[in-house]
């Protein structure tokens, strides 16, 4: 429809310019969509991009296209992110290393918690057959009411950390580009171990917000150095040494393997054996896999010191 803008995804030869292929990820006539991010990864392109429920209206919601990098096959059929009614757009697309999920933040108007302002948002789904993984969220804890948030980039960190920047505003009825009290934040998102409390019998909390459904291994060592090294081709470190401890996590961590639920958290108890030497330095960590044994987080280990 003339007016209204339409968003295309095109391949393009660097090599004298000529276009390859060219495809319209919007449909039909009568909404405007706008791409707004593209990824490549492991022989795929990624798209997100957003689209108008009706002409002129403000009903903006996410989706999401997968095409093959070779042939421009639409290899994930279009996809709808944003679920909670609002005012959706400029989605961000960061792929995760090994390629199977895609973490998608964009900027939301009039959706839940944020008021008549703007909140930042978040979800990821799979980019095997595109079906959601983490549901939609807010970014923000908590939520804000009376700031616009705006201009959202998102970006995949070492084991599985999200790295989500924006600029949020402070101003009450507008978001203009020249509000004097605008600054720029940014979030990191990661596996950790969180405590919910400090006696010998505590409870811990496995946070891991981007491995939903994921199993997660939790251990014990006297060291971290040099660790377990994971099998190639991947590159990274579980930081605990295989010693005696390691061996023995069985009997003083409860619930040490499990799986990260929708939330993003796994829980287990630290029981530490009466007797055990005061002064006494160990590390806790943990590490995720998805069904087909894939490592996905890897948790930095944290330090504890048995107390009198």
């Amino acid at each position: 429809m003339p007016g209204l803008p339409e968003a295309y995804y095109a391949k393009v030869n660097d090599r004298d310019g000529s276009v390859v292929y060219t495809y319209r990820l919007d449909n039909p006539d009568y909404r405007d969509g706008i791409s707004t991010s593209i990824k490549y990864a492991n022989g795929k392109v990624h798209v997100a991009f957003y689209e108008a429920q009706c002409t002129g209206c403000s009903d903006r919601e996410i989706y999401y296209r997968q095409y093959d990098a070779t042939t421009g096959q639409v290899t994930v059929p279009r996809q709808q992110v944003s679920q909670i009614i609002g005012d959706n757009y400029y989605g961000r697309l960061a792929v995760s290393k090994d390629g199977t999920r895609v973490n998608i933040v964009w900027e939301c108007q009039h959706c839940p918690g944020g008021g008549p302002y703007y909140d930042i948002r978040f979800s990821q789904i799979s980019a095997t057959d595109g079906h959601t993984i983490v549901p939609e969220r807010s970014i923000l804890d908590p939520p804000g009411i009376f700031s616009c948030r705006v201009n959202a980039q998102a970006a995949i960190g070492p084991g599985d950390q999200l790295f989500t920047i924006w600029r949020q505003y402070t101003h009450y009825l507008s978001c203009p580009e020249g509000d004097p009290f605008n600054a720029i934040y940014l979030k990191k998102d990661q596996p950790e171990i969180v405590d919910l409390n400090t006696f010998s019998n505590s409870m811990h909390r496995l946070h891991a917000p981007l491995n939903v459904g994921d199993r997660y291994f939790a251990a014990a060592s006297f060291g971290i150095s040099p660790g377990i090294p994971l099998p190639p081709p991947d590159t990274r470190i579980f930081q605990l040494n295989p010693d005696v401890l390691f061996f023995l996590s069985d009997m003083f961590l409860e619930n040490r393997i499990g799986t990260i639920n929708r939330n993003g958290e796994g829980t287990m108890w630290l029981n530490i054996p009466a007797g055990a030497p005061v002064g006494t330095v160990f590390y806790l960590a943990f590490i995720t896999t998805d069904n087909q044994g894939r490592f996905h987080a890897v948790a930095s280990p944290k330090r504890y010191t048995v107390q009198p």
